[in-house]
C-alpha cells in the first residue's frame, strides 16, 4: 500500500499545483482562442487524474522507465564508442610529449636569437667606434690577404655543409619511438549504399586492367589475324636476336608517351593491340529497391566465396604438389626439373632463355589457340592441365585416404547387375559422371555404383533411439552397391552420409521399433561389428522386397550373416500365413 500511495502522490498533482494549472490555463484562455488548453479542459484532466486507477499509474511508470532505459542505452553506446576511439588514439600522449619538446626547443632558439641580437648590436657599436682605425689597416694590407678571405669563408661553408649533412644522416638512425606515427584503422559498418559505391569504384579502377587483359586474350586467340601475326613475328624476332628486354621496354615507353600525349589533348587512336574486337559494356545505373539490394549483397558474397574457394584450392594444390601427395604428378615434375638442371650444365644461359622464350611464344600464340578450338586435342596432349587437374586439395586427399582404407571391404559379385547396365541408352560420359558423383558423395571407388533397381534409392527414416524427438528421426534414402549399404540424409545443407560395409554387418532382421504401432512394422535393423548400437531404418515401403534383395547380395558375396538371416526368414511366417492362422 505504501508503494501505491507513493506512486499516486508522485503522478497526481496536489491542490496547489492544480490551482496553479487552472490559473495558468485561465490566463491563456483570456488571450483568445489561440490558447491550447481551456478551463473546461482542466476540469476534465483533474477528473481523469482522480479516476486514474492503479494499473494506469504502473503503466505510466513503466513507460517512463522504458524511455529512461532507452536513453541510457543510447548514451552508453555513445560513451563506449568514444572510449574505443580514445583507446585507439593512444598516440595522443606521444603528441603531447612531442609538443612539449618542441616548446622547449622553441624557447632555447628564442634565447639564442636574443643573445645573437645583443652580440650583433655590440659589434655594430664597436665597428662604429673603430671604423677609422680599421680603414687604415685595410688600406695598408696587400691584396693577397684580401683574396685569402673568400677562400677561407668558402672552406668554412663547405665544412659546415658537410657537417650538417652527416649529422642529419646520423640522426636518421636514432631510436626515437615517440616519432612513430600510429594510423588508427577505421572499420566502417555494413551499408548497401557504401557497398554499391565501392563496387562502382572497383569497376572503374579495374576497368582498364581488365580491358587490357581481354585485348591480350583476343590477340592470342587470333580474333584479329593481322595484329596477332605481327605480334607473333615481332616476339619471335626479339627472342631470336636477344632483344626481348629492349623491345619490352620500348613498348612500355611507347605506352607512357601515348598516354601523356592523350592527356595533353592529342587524339591518338593507333594501337598495336586489337581494341576494336572488344565490345564495350553499356550498363546503366538504376535505383535499387529492397529486393535488388538484398540480391546485390548476396551476389557479392557469392562471388567472394567462390573467389576465396578457388584461391584456397590453388594454394592447397601447390602445397600438395611440393609435399608429394600425388606421387605421379610430382614425379613427372621432378623429372622435368632434373632434365633442366642437366641441360643447364652444358648449355649457356642465353641459349636456354632463347629456347624457353620460343617455347612460351609457340604455346601462347599457337598451341593455346588449337587447344581452345579442339577440346579432344587438349584432353590428349595438354599434360600441364591434366597434371593440375589431378592434384588433390586437402578435402580430396582425405577422401582418397578413406577410399583406400575401404578397398579391403570390397567383394566380388558376378551374378548381380549394377546400375551401369541401366545407362545403356545414354552416353558413356553421362554414365561416368553419374557414377563419379555417387562415389564422391559416399567416398567410394568409381565402380561402386547402385545396383539395378536402387538407382533412385529407397525412401526411409533413420531412427535413433534415446535422443530427442526432433533429432531421433532422419529422413533420407538407402542405396545398395556390391559392397556397401549407403544412407544419404535429405534436407540438409551439409548432408552427413552413412556408409556401412556389408562385410561389417553381423546381423540383419525385420523389426517393429514401436510396440504401439500395429502390424509387423516397416523397419530393418542392421547390426554392425564396429558400432555398439544397431542402425534402424524405418518407414520402408515394400520392406520385405528390400530385405530379400539385401540377403541376395550377401549370399552372392558368401557373407556369414546371410545364412543366419536366411534361416530366420525361412522360419518366420509371412503376413499371408499369419492371416490364415488367425
Amino acid at each position: 500500500m505504501s508503494l501505491r500511495h507513493a506512486l499516486r502522490s508522485k503522478f497526481r498533482p496536489n491542490a496547489n499545483e492544480r490551482n496553479d494549472q487552472g490559473a495558468s490555463m485561465q490566463e491563456s484562455s483570456e488571450y483568445g482562442d489561440e490558447g491550447q488548453v481551456s478551463v473546461g479542459d482542466t476540469d476534465t484532466l483533474t477528473d481523469e487524474w482522480h479516476n486514474f486507477d492503479d494499473r494506469g499509474v504502473f503503466e505510466m511508470q513503466l513507460s517512463n522507465l522504458q524511455e529512461q532505459l532507452v536513453a541510457t542505452m543510447i548514451s552508453n553506446q555513445k560513451l563506449t564508442k568514444e572510449l574505443e576511439q580514445l583507446k585507439e588514439e593512444k598516440h595522443v600522449d606521444q603528441l603531447y610529449k612531442q609538443l612539449e619538446e618542441q616548446k622547449m626547443k622553441n624557447d632555447e632558439l628564442n634565447a639564442r636569437v636574443l643573445e645573437l641580437e645583443e652580440t650583433s648590436m655590440n659589434e655594430r657599436l664597436s665597428d662604429e667606434a673603430d671604423g677609422p682605425r680599421r680603414e687604415n689597416l685595410i688600406n695598408t694590407e696587400e691584396t693577397g690577404s684580401l683574396e685569402s678571405t673568400p677562400n677561407s669563408s668558402r672552406g668554412n661553408r663547405l665544412y659546415r655543409w658537410m657537417e650538417d649533412k652527416i649529422l642529419t644522416f646520423l640522426q636518421d638512425f636514432s631510436d626515437d619511438s615517440d616519432l612513430e606515427e600510429v594510423t588508427p584503422t577505421i572499420e566502417q559498418e555494413l551499408s548497401v549504399r557504401k557497398l554499391k559505391e565501392n563496387l562502382r569504384r572497383f569497376k572503374l579502377g579495374a576497368g582498364p586492367p581488365m580491358l587490357y587483359l581481354k585485348v591480350l586474350s583476343a590477340l592470342m586467340s587470333w580474333q584479329s589475324p593481322a595484329s596477332t601475326f605481327i605480334a607473333f613475328m615481332l616476339y619471335m624476332y626479339a627472342i631470336y636476336s636477344g632483344w626481348f628486354l629492349t623491345v619490352l621496354f620500348g613498348l612500355i615507353l611507347w605506352h607512357f608517351s601515348k598516354t601523356y600525349l592523350i592527356s595533353r589533348g592529342w587524339n591518338i587512336e593507333f594501337s598495336l593491340l586489337p581494341y576494336h574486337t572488344i565490345e564495350e559494356d553499356t550498363e546503366e545505373e538504376k535505383s535499387l529497391g529492397m529486393p535488388d539490394k538484398f540480391h546485390l549483397v548476396l551476389q557479392v558474397a557469392k562471388k567472394a566465396q567462390n573467389l576465396l574457394g578457388d584461391v584456397a584450392d590453388g594454394l592447397e594444390k601447390l602445397q600438395n604438389l611440393i609435399s608429394w601427395s600425388d606421387v605421379q604428378v610430382t614425379k613427372s615434375l621432378y623429372k622435368n626439373v632434373c632434365a633442366g638442371f642437366i641441360l643447364s650444365l652444358f648449355v649457356s644461359a642465353s641459349t636456354l632463355l632463347t629456347y624457353a622464350g620460343v617455347f612460351i611464344g609457340v604455346k601462347l600464340f599457337i598451341t593455346k589457340n588449337l587447344y581452345r578450338k579442339y577440346p579432344r586435342l587438349k584432353q590428349k596432349y595438354d599434360t600441364t592441365a591434366e597434371m593440375w587437374k589431378k592434384l588433390p586439395t586437402n578435402e580430396q586427399k582425405v577422401q582418397r585416404k578413406i577410399v583406400s582404407q575401404r578397398r579391403q571391404y570390397l567383394v566380388n559379385i558376378d551374378d548381380v547387375r549394377t546400375s551401369s547396365h541401366s545407362f545403356a541408352s545414354t552416353s558413356s560420359a553421362s554414365n561416368d559422371d553419374a557414377c563419379k558423383t555417387f562415389a564422391d558423395a559416399f567416398k567410394l571407388e568409381n565402380d561402386e555404383v547402385p545396383l539395378q533397381g536402387w538407382e533412385d534409392g529407397k525412401r526411409t527414416t533413420l531412427i535413433q533411439k534415446g535422443k530427442a524427438l526432433g533429432a531421433a528421426f532422419r529422413s533420407g534414402k538407402l542405396y545398395l552397391t556390391k559392397s556397401y549399404l549407403c544412407f544419404r540424409r535429405s534436407r540438409l545443407f551439409t548432408p552427413k552420409n552413412l556408409t556401412i560395409s556389408l562385410c561389417d554387418i553381423t546381423k540383419l532382421e525385420k523389426i517393429n521399433p514401436f510396440n504401439f504401432i500395429p502390424g509387423s512394422g516397416m523397419s530393418i535393423e542392421v547390426h554392425v561389428s564396429s558400432v555398439d548400437k544397431p542402425f534402424i531404418f524405418g518407414a520402408i515401403l515394400n520392406r520385405d522386397e528390400v530385405f530379400a534383395e539385401l540377403l541376395q547380395v550377401a549370399k552372392s558375396a558368401q557373407l556369414a550373416w546371410s545364412r543366419d538371416a536366411g534361416s530366420e526368414e525361412e522360419l518366420m511366417p509371412n503376413e499371408d500365413q499369419v492371416d490364415a492362422i488367425q
